[in-house]
């Protein structure tokens, strides 16, 4: 029997999963009694011990139960829609819906419905549950009395490497999403170097990255975070609701999301998916409580990071004293250019749709390179600083400042302005007086 207790998370990039489990045989046969002999009873019980203790190592590989709360919760890994693995957080009667659908076969028959019939996975861990139970759940731990449902990034760190397979990409994040300022591209290479290297750490910040239409901010920036960290750990979410609203399991576990065109809620129906202080606490909370439909809520540890990607000029409205959202000063140099008649015409527009399609083509074949990813990963990696403080070396920057003075409201500038004469009563509404 493996030694199970040595085993901190499950492997999300192996493909074992449920469905091994429900084809394989785990060779118990008992039909194979027909002579009444000792030997023979002492050969068909080891057999079904060790059919059992097979099966039970399958089992582990991909469920673990933990009590949180008033009742046990199931931590399996789950297979993702789109392929792949996951881990996934069940109550009791999610987790019996789905194992009773799985029959563990070639083991020992129990008695369900006045049969003697191969137990479902529900039946066979009933009343086995201290061979599946830990004590605690945790995103990342040493501690030996936990599971982890981190098992890690999809690429390794390279011993060594060569930079120019990344160099006109770092030219891109420097230049084109930082406009050349090298502040703010320190502090970007700083803030993923930290993604990357703690993937149990909130960096506090989130980096909010504005402009127009096919700059290259998703497929040649969050496009390469999200691959290297793996879709298991992080995501892109365009519904903020499930970020901000009732049900909230998209986050769960996830160390980043990429947050395409978030906006503030217009109607009272949708006014409550984005908060901004919800947004504060979701960045520096130890936990985060969440809370799935027909499950009862529970906590977990907190590993959010936030990237917002929008063309929209104006995403959302901050505060004053934000020290939370580091809005780079993202250039168009080459944003998408709209196709016309007269666009067609004109030789300086096509001289700069030729120069961005050459710019964005050297690109592409530069993240084709086989080893692109690991190369970038490895890279960032040594751009790591224990020192470096997300939130008290945060750049200054020129989005941030327009965001600001669009985000003042007109009430309160108008009351700012005016409040003499609205202490004393002296002004009049125009609009009072104006006639109908």
């Amino acid at each position: 029997m493996a030694d199970w207790k040595k085993v901190k998370t499950f492997d999300v990039y192996d493909d074992f999963d449920i469905s091994n489990i429900e084809d394989c045989d785990y060779g118990y046969e008992a039909a194979a009694v027909g002579a009444n002999s000792k030997a023979l009873a002492t050969l068909l019980k080891e057999q079904a011990v060790k059919s059992v203790e097979k099966a039970t190592d399958d089992i582990r590989k991909i469920l673990r139960i933990v009590r949180t709360g008033t009742s046990p919760k199931y931590v399996y890994k789950s297979i993702v829609d789109k392929g792949g693995h996951g881990i996934e957080v069940m109550g009791p009667d999610v987790a019996e819906k789905l194992f009773k659908t799985v029959v563990i076969q070639g083991v020992p028959k129990i008695k369900i419905g006045g049969q003697m019939r191969e137990p479902t996975l529900w039946k066979f861990i009933e009343g086995r549950e201290r061979l599946f139970k830990v004590q605690r759940l945790c995103f990342n731990s040493d501690k030996e009395d936990v599971f982890n449902t981190f098992s890690g990034y999809r690429y390794k760190a390279m011993e060594s490497f060569d930079i120019s397979l990344i160099q006109k990409h770092l030219d891109h994040w420097k230049n084109i999403l930082c406009s050349g300022n090298e502040e703010q591209y320190q502090y970007l290479l700083k803030w993923c170097a930290r993604l990357l290297t703690k993937p149990d750490c909130r960096n506090r910040t989130g980096l909010v990255l504005l402009s127009k239409q096919g700059t290259g901010k998703n497929t040649f920036f969050t496009d390469h975070l999200v691959n290297i960290i793996g879709e298991v750990y992080a995501c892109y979410e365009s519904n903020s609701n499930n970020i901000f609203g009732q049900f909230n399991k998209k986050i769960e576990n996830k160390h980043l999301v990429v947050c395409n065109e978030m906006v503030d809620a217009e109607t009272a129906s949708q006014r409550q998916a984005i908060s901004y202080d919800r947004l504060k606490s979701l960045m520096t909370d130890q936990t985060i409580s969440i809370r799935a439909m027909r499950t009862d809520a529970y906590d977990v540890d907190n590993v959010f990071n936030l990237i917002v990607v929008s063309n929209n000029d104006m995403p959302f409205r901050i505060e004053d004293e934000d020290r939370r959202l580091i809005f780079l000063d993202v250039s168009n140099q080459y944003a998408a250019i709209k196709d016309s008649a007269e666009a067609r015409e004109d030789p300086e527009i096509q001289k700069k749709l030729t120069e961005r399609k050459a710019y964005f083509d050297a690109l592409l074949k530069e993240k084709d390179h086989p080893d692109f990813l690991a190369t970038l990963y490895s890279y960032l990696l040594t751009q790591y600083d224990e020192d470096w403080d997300p939130e008290a070396q945060r750049p200054l920057t020129k989005a941030k400042e327009l965001i600001l003075q669009r985000s003042i409201d007109p009430l309160q500038v108008f009351i700012e302005d005016n409040i003499e004469e609205i202490a004393k009563g002296d002004r009049k509404s125009t609009r009072l007086n104006s006639s109908h």
